[in-house]
């Protein structure tokens, strides 16, 4: 009977020591407390999340906002390894966002992929817009994007921009080989670029092709294809990049749905080479989809299946 009373004791212990360890002397940035140190052993986004929460008493695993706080503050802090760590903020099944703390670059990551973890709790007096929509996006997210609007100019071009217009997604280089048409020359003012980007103007009047919705119009520029995915996504429920398959078939009905403006699109099928996804050339049109480096800048039209 010792023995059945002790074992469970001896775990409670373990447990309560390890938390001990990583939690420390949590230092207080803005209103958020971080624990001292890192875990011990890097671990997938699922683990990361489990880890997190584990700890008790409201700690868990920082959004991409609250992780890039930390980054800004990391010195403060101390302890950061010059490697990616996970935030709890995801892109799908089976994406989520990590943060080089190297530089700073906020990049999407299968979930599979191991990361640096450090746990966070909000304290009181937490901002309340750190809640999420059901596309994952922040009213700080929000606030953060319209602050920037006014109080910069972007100048956007096809060889330097890292914008979609909505948020800063992605530090992405183009490829030379994207091929640039008229439209891509064209510089928008914040005014404008606000309006072309809000979801009831891309989506506008759906067109049907076969068991699919094509939003009325494409996004006013080019991107990197993690950014195109995930500024599909912000559309609403239901928007998504279209599929290679699905792309290929947009190529064919291209006059009877009209708005395409690039040389070429982005699908959301990644290729069998790590880093590349499918692209539709639009201008050859008979050309089948071919393999594109992620990080170079193509037209984006979302959809959504009926």
């Amino acid at each position: 009977m010792k023995k059945i009373v002790l074992l469970p004791l001896l775990f409670i212990s373990l447990l309560t020591t390890a938390q001990t360890k990583i939690i420390g002397n949590p230092v207080k940035i803005e209103n958020l407390e971080v624990v001292q140190f890192n875990f011990p052993n890097s671990m997938n986004w699922a683990d990361a999340i489990k880890a997190c929460e584990a700890l008790g008493d409201g700690w868990k695993l920082p959004t991409k906002d609250q992780l890039n706080t930390l980054y800004k503050n990391k010195e403060k802090i101390g302890g950061f390894a010059n490697d990616a760590y996970w935030s709890a903020t995801n892109n799908g099944d089976y994406d989520a966002w990590r943060q080089y703390f190297s530089d700073g670059d906020q990049v999407l990551s299968k979930k599979e992929a191991v990361g640096y973890v450090r746990a966070i709790r909000e304290v009181e007096g937490a901002s309340a817009k750190e809640n999420k929509n059901e596309d994952g996006v922040s009213e700080a997210d929000i606030e953060k994007y319209l602050e920037q609007q006014k109080n910069k100019e972007l100048n956007i071009t096809t060889s330097t921009d890292t914008e979609f217009g909505e948020l800063e997604l992605h530090k992405g280089i183009p490829f030379t080989t994207s091929i640039n048409t008229a439209s891509d020359k064209i510089v928008y003012t914040n005014a404008q670029l606000i309006q072309l980007n809000k979801p009831i103007y891309v989506i506008g009047k759906p067109i049907q092709i076969g068991k699919i919705l094509v939003a009325e119009n494409e996004f006013p520029i080019k991107s990197d294809w993690a950014s195109a995915k995930l500024a599909c996504q912000k559309l609403g429920p239901g928007w998504r990049l279209p599929t290679k398959d699905e792309l290929y078939i947009l190529c064919q009905n291209k006059n009877k749905l009209h708005n395409f403006s690039k040389y070429g699109y982005w699908s959301s099928t990644e290729g069998n080479m790590e880093g590349t996804a499918w692209f539709q050339d639009f201008y050859l049109g008979s050309k089948k989809p071919s393999l594109e480096n992620k990080k170079s800048f193509w037209g984006v039209r979302a959809v959504k299946s009926l």
